[in-house]
């Protein structure tokens, strides 16, 4: 099982949050949506989960595919109603 251990958000600055207001957006695409493994300096306030939680009017919707970070994305943010997780990746078929 996967422990989630919240960061320091007052430890931690990002320019989409420093830019705009809570709630700015209607809603979010996060495309790589990886949050880290747990080390502390994989966190960000743009992941989701930080997101997620203060920008509570704003829907995000995450897009990881692979497995083992999905899992961990899924566990950090299963309690913010706002955002879903979905295990997909986003591209174009190379036909040569």
């Amino acid at each position: 099982m996967i422990t989630y251990q919240p960061p320091n958000l007052k430890e931690i600055d990002e320019y989409l949050i420093a830019t705009y207001d809570n709630n700015y957006f209607d809603f979010f695409l996060d495309i790589g949506a990886r949050i880290g493994g747990g080390s502390g300096q994989d966190f960000y306030p743009h992941h989701a989960n930080i997101f997620g939680k203060i920008n509570e009017k704003t829907k995000i919707f995450c897009y990881e595919p692979d497995f083992p970070w999905y899992q961990y994305l899924f566990e950090a943010t299963k309690d913010l109603e706002n955002v879903e997780c979905f295990k997909d990746a986003f591209g174009k078929l190379n036909k040569e």
